[in-house]
């Protein structure tokens, strides 16, 4: 699929009950131990927007959950965006009220609170976005989206939370998708990775769909976007939360010295998604990471992801919410940047 500038920005939504377009963005500097994950689900046959926020600050981790009424993913209360450029040049800026640190059960972005937090992230993308809704996921796993692009950039800004504020900059991921979804997967195990300035962007995914893992990895850099064939995929422990810092990928069909990816998680960051739209709820582990593949070097944002129905969610507690809605998110909980 072909990209234009216009999407970019937000679509008109598509009949079926289970469209939805989705916004997710992580960022990380490993230096001053700062980092964002944001996901914004816009669900329109549902009238809301099902928001997740996290920030880490060296002063610890804040983070809100809920639902925003509305039909704008990218003017929720508290979001302010601006989009310089299509494809090239955006500004973030959010300010919030969060919890401080998970929940009982070692969740974050579960619900609103009361600690100021936020963060203003400026970044510029070296290279155009990249087709992975039709030309991989759809193979792999088919259902997860029609139509998604993501892309790596170069970003300034800070992470605060009350009154202390931490400058930032480094490499951040991002992507944007949008259609019908219908998640049938067991097991997912990718990541979103920006390696030298940006400049190259490495997409491994491998998803357990019954008795059967099928996998994929992309790479898009100054020669264009290219196929690198199966992967495989490992974390090191259990995939579960808690149960894994680092993770791995094998990537068989290049030169020696480029055959493993190695990640290293340095802020895992767990919570239930809602998947409205999707059927059943979703726990995603998103650990923002360092990686090191040959002799390039980068930022990625790791996840491993599967159902509520999973056995992998068995080490929750059975009153673990996975069930419950994010709670809606009146106006006044939005708070102006110090």
């Amino acid at each position: 699929m072909t990209f234009v500038p216009a999407d970019d920005y937000q679509h008109e939504a598509g009949s079926h009950p289970r469209w939805q377009e989705t916004y997710w963005l992580g960022a990380w500097d490993g230096q001053n131990r700062g980092g964002v994950s944001i996901h914004l689900a816009r669900q329109p046959h549902e009238g809301h927007v099902a928001t997740q926020v996290t920030v880490v600050t060296p002063e610890g981790t804040v983070s809100l959950g809920g639902r925003h009424p509305g039909d704008d993913a990218l003017a929720i209360p508290g979001l302010d965006v601006d989009i310089h450029a299509p494809f090239e040049h955006w500004t973030m800026r959010y300010a919030g009220a969060g919890v401080r640190g998970p929940n009982e059960h070692g969740l974050y972005a579960q619900t609103p609170g009361e600690v100021p937090f936020g963060f203003t992230l400026d970044f510029h993308h070296p290279l155009p976005p990249h087709d992975v809704g039709s030309v991989y996921l759809d193979r792999v796993a088919k259902g997860v989206t029609n139509n998604q692009y993501v892309a790596g950039a170069v970003f300034t800004g800070e992470v605060w939370c009350a009154d202390h504020h931490t400058p930032v900059s480094g490499l951040l991921t991002r992507d944007h998708s949008w259609g019908v979804r219908n998640w049938d997967f067991d097991l997912g195990i990718a990541a979103f990775i920006a390696l030298d300035d940006a400049q190259t962007f490495l997409t491994p995914g491998s998803f357990l769909a019954g008795d059967r893992w099928k996998s994929f990895c992309a790479i898009h850099d100054k020669d264009g976007l290219r196929d690198l064939g199966e992967t495989w995929a490992r974390v090191d422990g259990l995939p579960v939360v808690g149960g894994y810092r680092n993770a791995a990928f094998g990537i068989p069909e290049v030169p020696a010295g480029q055959q493993i990816v190695e990640i290293t998680g340095h802020a895992q960051r767990p919570h239930w998604s809602p998947s409205v739209t999707s059927g059943t709820n979703m726990l995603w582990l998103i650990s923002l990471s360092t990686v090191r593949w040959g002799d390039k070097t980068g930022q990625g944002t790791h996840w491993t992801v599967f159902p509520a129905t999973s056995p992998l969610a068995a080490n929750l507690a059975p009153d673990r919410g996975q069930s419950e809605h994010l709670p809606i998110i009146g106006p006044d909980r939005s708070v102006p940047a110090p």
